[in-house]
């Protein structure tokens, strides 16, 4: 069964955009919710962008519910009816797209959609119904990506390079409960801890392997970051002796180690004195960016990145997440482009070298290129 949609009227403004755009171009209250016509002659579609109702089945934000066609001054196409009734209410598919006629009309100072759909599947059943305009209506923005990552991709272990999971020279130490040669030699493997250390010089967002909380260290200072490097090592040195009689030993580990070792404290000085050259000053994005002809003013509020532009006669606006990686950053989220009344929504990236921190590269349908502060 076949069931069309219901409109229901409300008041609006008479024009919806500049004195060039196509009269049909904008926001219509449709069925309780709204439509938004984009485009120019001689194609245009009707998205939409506040849910629409008809009995109990409602068409989602989003869909494209007209095609429209515009031949001098009539407007012809096809609306999408459902598939099903309630309360299946299955949204239709190509064949479920009946057609229809758009005509506009004035009505005192307002202007009115005369609109008519004809049932794809009964071809005597025609609805009209007109349409008022509405005010502009914002499409709810997709969930924005998480900045969390996994450890493996932002750590190397006890030593330097690019992430990687081989084994370093620093992961592992021996210590020996007494100063006899052939005496038991205990090993403990600082690795997990160095890799927490790792994420936290990139100032990623990570699960801490050690709490089970989720850790996010972009406000985090190189000295928090060493410290807690310090407390996980000490975590570490007790876990490996839980059980064992080695007191002199387990002492070595969260200290300055044996004769021939490196300790938790050895390890902790090393960073304070040296850290700061792998300790990473986290992205800011803050200021008007451009390529020579596109100018984006970009907000930035820890991980939240926004920016607006503007294009010709384009307009934009995106929205990010801020992620931390092992050697950069990124911001991933979605962008929307507007021109001629009509809106498009896509995926947008940029890329953030810290060795360039006045140079970015976006990436996407809507705005792409290297920019620069």
């Amino acid at each position: 069964m076949l069931v069309g949609g219901a409109l229901l009227l409300f008041a609006g403004s008479a024009h919806a955009g500049p004195a060039n755009t196509d009269p049909i171009v904008g926001y219509w209250n449709y069925g309780g919710g709204v439509v938004q016509v984009g485009g120019s002659g001689p194609a245009f579609t009707g998205t939409i962008v506040k849910p629409t109702t008809f009995s109990d089945c409602a068409h989602p934000i989003g869909e494209v519910i007209w095609r429209i066609t515009k031949t001098a001054t009539a407007y012809t196409g096809t609306h999408a009816w459902f598939g099903s009734a309630p309360p299946e209410c299955k949204l239709g598919g190509p064949a479920d797209r009946g057609s229809a006629t758009w005509s506009i009309v004035e009505s005192g100072s307002s202007l009115l959609l005369h609109f008519c759909t004809t049932s794809p599947s009964n071809s005597s059943d025609t609805r009209c119904n007109d349409l008022t305009r509405a005010g502009p209506v914002a499409a709810p923005w997709p969930r924005l990506p998480n900045a969390l990552v996994s450890l493996a991709v932002v750590s190397n272990g006890c030593g330097g390079g690019v992430a990687s999971n081989e084994h370093r020279f620093g992961d592992v130490s021996t210590y020996r409960n007494s100063n006899n040669p052939v005496g038991t030699r205990y090993l403990v493997n600082f690795r997990l801890a160095c890799n927490v250390h790792d994420a936290g010089y990139s100032g990623a967002k990570i699960k801490d392997p050690f709490s089970g909380a989720t850790i996010d260290f972009y406000s985090w200072s190189q000295r928090r970051v060493d410290e807690k490097f310090l407390a996980d090592m000490r975590t570490l040195c007790d876990r490996a002796f839980e059980g064992k009689d080695a007191p002199v030993a387990l002492a070595d580990c969260k200290a300055h180690g044996g004769k021939t070792s490196w300790g938790a404290e050895s390890r902790f000085d090393f960073v304070r004195s040296f850290g700061h050259i792998y300790y990473r000053e986290r992205p800011n994005l803050l200021g008007t960016w451009t390529d020579g002809r596109v100018r984006v003013v970009i907000t930035q509020r820890l991980r939240s990145v926004r920016g607006t532009w503007q294009d010709g006669e384009a307009t934009g606006e995106f929205r990010g997440t801020l992620i931390s990686l092992d050697q950069d950053s990124v911001v991933r989220g979605f962008a929307r482009r507007t021109i001629n009344g009509e809106t498009k929504q896509s995926a947008v990236r940029i890329g953030i070298d810290p060795d360039t921190p006045n140079e970015i590269l976006f990436s996407g349908a809507a705005l792409h290129g290297t920019m620069t502060r």
